[in-house]
């Protein structure tokens, strides 16, 4: 869904929701058949969507314009009591090829997600400039593109924070 991801809102919401709602049906009914953890319910598609980067998606579904977001106002902030915004910046997921995601810091910050609030000892963006160093420094020395693009994404990623009241003194 990231790679699909044109920014043409109404087919790429409509599509991932409906597959949302498919994983959902078919979820609870292997849940109850057999007395499954319901782990597609409890871990929804909008979490999905900031862990890998469907920035048009998690913009969409933050907008307040929209009635999901009004809906689903506890999900905007955190999820599990971890900030959506920590979950953008490290997913915890396996795979490091997922690239932090300009566009879905972006409406996160928009919506009210605090760049200096402290979570687990450090704030996102604090952590924010940890996990770009490292993927930077994890870059092979030879690979000038690849240490071009993540030095571009991060002075982006940057500026968002400090356009949204990042303190440059943490």
């Amino acid at each position: 869904a990231r790679y699909a991801d044109t920014g043409a809102v109404q087919p790429y919401v409509s599509l991932l929701d409906r597959l949302d709602h498919i994983v959902t049906q078919v979820w609870e009914q292997i849940t109850h058949e057999e007395g499954i953890q319901n782990y597609w319910v409890d871990d929804p598609m909008l979490l999905k969507a900031v862990h890998y980067g469907c920035g048009t998606y998690v913009k969409y579904k933050l907008n307040p314009r929209n009635n999901y977001s009004m809906k689903n106002q506890h999900l905007m902030l955190q999820f599990s009591g971890r900030p959506l915004l920590d979950i953008a910046i490290e997913p915890g997921l396996t795979s490091s090829r997922i690239p932090l995601s300009p566009q879905v810091i972006e409406a996160l910050l928009q919506s009210g997600a605090k760049p200096n609030l402290k979570y687990e000892d450090s704030s996102p963006w604090q952590r924010v400039i940890k996990v770009q160093l490292e993927r930077y420094l994890s870059i092979p020395r030879d690979d000038n593109a690849r240490g071009r693009d993540c030095a571009l994404q991060s002075l982006e990623v940057f500026r968002t924070f400090l356009k949204h009241g990042a303190k440059r003194d943490e």
